[in-house]
């Protein structure tokens, strides 16, 4: 079976991360969460994985990048090298405040949207759909 390519995050060209590996890794975290979307990010020339994770816990968004990152390296072997390879953090937590991923939802409803394209991808998001994600987070945090 292969993916398709827009489905992958590839990382330091050690190897692709894919939505079974993301959704893996976050779950055995025993992390609470909504839901998650994650795209692929620069730091300088670096790339790096950025998830997007709303909780239902209080967490560190520090604590969970670590907890992320050590799955990652006990589910794919190439992983493992891609900390020293690329001399950063491989994996980057956003934590979007609670009701976030709803309100994305209830706007592509309101659009018409079928219920295939409800909410972001998990893997390889958009561009648009993180930005509109992060506006509605902050709409979401002013909230009372």
């Amino acid at each position: 079976f292969q993916r398709r390519l827009d489905e992958t995050i590839n990382l330091g060209g050690l190897g692709w991360r894919d939505e079974k590996m993301g959704w893996q890794a976050i779950a055995n975290t025993g992390i609470q969460y909504v839901d998650w979307s994650a795209c692929k990010e620069y730091e300088g020339n670096q790339g790096f994985l950025r998830i997007y994770l709303e909780l239902k816990e209080e967490k560190k968004a520090a604590e969970i990048e670590d907890l992320i990152d050590e799955q990652l390296k006990g589910i794919e072997v190439t992983y493992k090298d891609i900390g020293s390879y690329l001399s950063l953090q491989p994996v980057r937590v956003t934590l979007l405040p609670p009701g976030t991923f709803q309100r994305y939802m209830e706007e592509k409803m309101q659009e018409g949207a079928d219920l295939a394209h409800l909410k972001p991808s998990h893997m390889s998001a958009p561009e648009a759909a993180i930005r509109r994600l992060l506006q509605l987070s902050e709409v979401t945090r002013e909230r009372p």
